[in-house]
């Protein structure tokens, strides 16, 4: 064969395998889900340590009436249309100060996964002896929950004096 031809398909050959592996490798890259936070305290009313998807109204009222069960006047359920729209919740359950928190901090979806990062800071730093009960509250396109997975990413607070 012609030493040009060849060193023409080899090039060829290689061009065609570089592009495949960049789509395979940017088909597998994970998309960030944009989310809106609905409500964050350290002040829900649900003692629970829990995460819940919720796709329907009557889900969603029965939880915005734990969140709100410990609260006078009791603020109004935030309107979500639940034709396009999914609640992702996080609750940290009943910690012994305000040093706890919890925060989605991420959400990707990756060959058909949804995952969803969250972050617990841990730490009697502040009013020791005060329950608190963190949770995070977010809105997001409609969602599978079958496909959704949350990851928990835990981070000991450190406090004044205690270095």
């Amino acid at each position: 064969m012609n030493p040009i031809r060849v060193r023409v398909l080899r090039r060829a050959l290689i061009l065609c395998i570089t592009i495949g592996l960049a789509e395979v490798t940017s088909a597998q890259e994970p998309a960030g889900i944009c989310f809106l936070t609905v409500a964050k305290s350290q002040g829900s009313g649900n003692p629970e340590r829990k995460n819940y998807v919720i796709n329907d109204k009557a889900e969603w009222e029965e939880l915005w009436e734990k969140v709100v069960a410990n609260v006078s006047p009791k603020p109004p359920l935030p309107e979500i249309d639940f034709t396009r729209r999914t609640i992702i919740a996080v609750f940290e359950g009943s910690q012994p100060s305000g040093g706890f928190e919890i925060t989605i901090t991420n959400i990707v979806s990756t060959q058909g996964h949804i995952q969803v990062a969250v972050k617990e800071l841990l730490g009697a730093c502040v009013a020791p002896g005060i329950v608190t009960k963190p949770f995070h509250i977010v809105e997001v396109d409609k969602l599978d929950p079958a496909a959704i997975e949350f990851t928990l990413k835990q981070k000991v607070k450190k406090c004044a004096g205690n270095q």
